[in-house]
Formats: C-alpha cells, sequence, structure tokens
C-alpha cells in the first residue's frame, strides 16, 4: 500500500481531488486539475504504479488528455504515449 503523507491528504482534499488504492503499489488520483491553457480539458485522472526499489514510477493519465503547451519536452511525451 502507497501511504501519503497527511499534508498532501489534506491538499487534495481541499481540491477536491479523490484518492483511491486500485492495487498494492498504485494510487489513482481522480479530478486532478490541468491547466486549460496548456491541455484540452480543465481535469484529468492521474494513476501512478510503483515498480520496485530505485525504479521509476510509471504514471498514466486519461487517454483523451491532450498537450497544448509549447515545451518541446511535453510534446515529445504526449506524442509517444501508449493509447
Amino acid at each position: 500500500m502507497i501511504e501519503l503523507q497527511p499534508d498532501l491528504l489534506r491538499r487534495l482534499k481541499r481540491l477536491k481531488i479523490r484518492v483511491e488504492e486500485p492495487g498494492p503499489d498504485m494510487i489513482l488520483l481522480r479530478n486532478v486539475p490541468a491547466d486549460p491553457r496548456r491541455f484540452n480539458k480543465p481535469h484529468t485522472n492521474l494513476l501512478v504504479g510503483r515498480g520496485r526499489p530505485g525504479m521509476p514510477s510509471l504514471i498514466g493519465v486519461d487517454a483523451d488528455l491532450e498537450y497544448l503547451g509549447e515545451d518541446s519536452e511535453l510534446i515529445r511525451l504526449f506524442a509517444a504515449a501508449h493509447r
């Protein structure tokens, strides 16, 4: 189970982000705000999967979330995303 710090949980609650745990090494954040100047919708869901210690986490967003900004790294990441 992924343990979140109390301060983070309070902030998520203030932002009306719902927290779910679909698995022992996963956390699902629902209704995460997205900057409408940079994305095609104002909210998305965010799935974070934790791998082995020392390995990076895997992060997923809604398949229909599109990046509309000018950051070349984010453009590349969203273009290469598996849908």
